[in-house]
């Protein structure tokens, strides 16, 4: 072969390659999408996740929780085949209507076919309601049915380190090898106490589970055994101090990077919230997690009758924006780097902006004359989200700080109604929403298709 042949063949063998890497980066000549509806039941809404993901790793099933008209009446989490729109109960709670134990907010596992975590109120046999305060982590494998308490729960003094006094949701898995679960936190030792003397002392945090270090607890129907040991990641009061950075609520968290971000030469473990603060102002914030959390700090890990519990030792926590306005649920890339939030823009819209993790100036990405009106969710390439305004659907590329915001109409046509809880497949080829008809939540996906 000469080498004009050698040279002509080496580039086209490497423009194929290229095309290949960047298909899911840059929209293909002749892409459609086109939406599909999966579940009909009428009786129930199917609710997907807004938070970690509803795709099992292959991309076949979607899961999803089956509620009446809240998480008390809700009792069967649900796989629904994408492809055959063949339907399989995975979790039954046979739950008494509006007693409990409610069960909702599913996802899988990261990379994985199998395990699901979801909202578990009290089991039935406890004779126990559900209550914000009064629920855990339910790990189920999706073919042996087998249930799994991931966090443990002890309201009976003397509390135990490693186990909750409330009840934790909107539970997602991740960090190294699958084994940590980040969720929210609302605690009931302290909200009784409030009650008792007239105050509002439910005040949500944020939380990771570790698995494998299993905490057992005291019997007594209000407590229950967890495979994991768990703690709070933030320092919440009822009473903020003016002008501090002090927090009254954390929540809309995410996992930082799927391993983490990078801090001084290594990645380092950490979750994105939304914290408010005693002006109402809410802003995003990080809190580093350390590889060992059962090393308490300056406050007792599970906290004391009159206090909430502390985060363990060497939790670092910063404010990364000044705005006042972010709402909804952070999102990251999956390297770590960017942050993605809601926040208002200067005629009171929601809009998206991004920030670099380890701080920066707030990036505006849309500026829709009705701003956006879902969750964003990250393309598998990692390049770009799909949001929601109005009924339209939309795709928004990262920009840099200064230049021009980058938005495509992402599917033809207005869809049937306001979409929600959207979610990529794995491989970036299909969609996953919620949306309403006749008043029911139903899951449809938008299938990717080249021409």
């Amino acid at each position: 072969m000469t080498s004009g042949c050698f040279i002509k063949l080496f580039t086209k063998l490497f423009t194929v390659a290229l095309i290949a890497v960047y298909a899911d980066i840059i929209p293909a000549h002749g892409e459609s999408w086109s939406l599909r509806q999966l579940t009909t039941d009428t009786t129930a809404n199917h609710g997907i996740t807004i938070a970690g993901t509803p795709f099992s790793a292959d991309g076949q099933w979607i899961c999803y929780d089956s509620a009446k008209a809240s998480i008390r009446d809700a009792s069967l989490i649900k796989l629904v085949n994408v492809a055959a729109g063949m339907q399989v109960t995975v979790y039954d709670a046979k739950s008494v209507p509006g007693a409990g134990p409610g069960v909702a907010a599913v996802r899988y596992f990261p990379g994985e076919d199998r395990r699901v975590i979801f909202i578990h109120g009290p089991v039935k046999s406890t004779g126990l309601t559900y209550e914000r305060w009064r629920r855990f982590g339910a790990i189920v494998d999706t073919r042996t049915h087998a249930l799994t308490h991931a966090d443990a729960r002890d309201v009976t003094p003397p509390f135990t380190p490693g186990a909750l006094r409330g009840g934790t949701h909107v539970h997602v898995p991740g960090g190294p090898s699958n084994q940590w679960i980040g969720f929210t936190y609302d605690d009931a030792v302290m909200t009784a106490e409030g009650e008792s003397i007239g105050k509002n002392w439910d005040v949500r945090t944020v939380g990771v589970t570790r698995l494998g270090i299993p905490v057992h607890v005291d019997a007594d129907a209000e407590n229950w055994d967890g495979a994991g040991f768990s703690v709070v990641l933030a320092q919440v009061t009822p009473d903020p101090r003016p002008g501090t950075d002090d927090l009254r609520r954390a929540e809309g968290d995410c996992w930082v990077g799927r391993e983490g971000y990078e801090k001084e030469g290594k990645l380092q473990m950490a979750r994105a919230f939304v914290g408010t603060l005693s002006d109402g102002a809410r802003d995003v914030f990080v809190v580093d997690i350390p590889d060992d959390i059962t090393d308490a700090g300056a406050a007792p890990l599970e906290g004391t009758k009159h206090t909430y519990p502390a985060p363990p030792k060497g939790t670092t926590l910063r404010r990364l924006t000044r705005v006042g306005t972010v709402s909804g649920d952070v999102r990251s890339k999956a390297d770590g780097t960017l942050l993605v939030f809601h926040a208002k823009d200067s005629t009171a819209k929601e809009q998206l902006f991004s920030m670099p993790t380890t701080g920066g100036a707030a990036v505006p990405l849309t500026a829709f004359a009705d701003g956006v009106n879902s969750d964003a969710c990250f393309h598998s390439s990692d390049q770009w989200l799909a949001v929601a305004s109005g009924n339209r659907l939309y795709r928004v590329y990262l920009v840099k700080a200064g230049d021009t915001p980058r938005v495509e109409s992402f599917y033809d046509g207005p869809l049937p109604g306001p979409p929600m809880n959207l979610s990529f497949s794995p491989d970036g080829s299909r969609l996953a929403m919620n949306l309403a008809v006749n008043g029911v939540q139903q899951v449809f996906v938008l299938e990717r298709s080249v021409d």
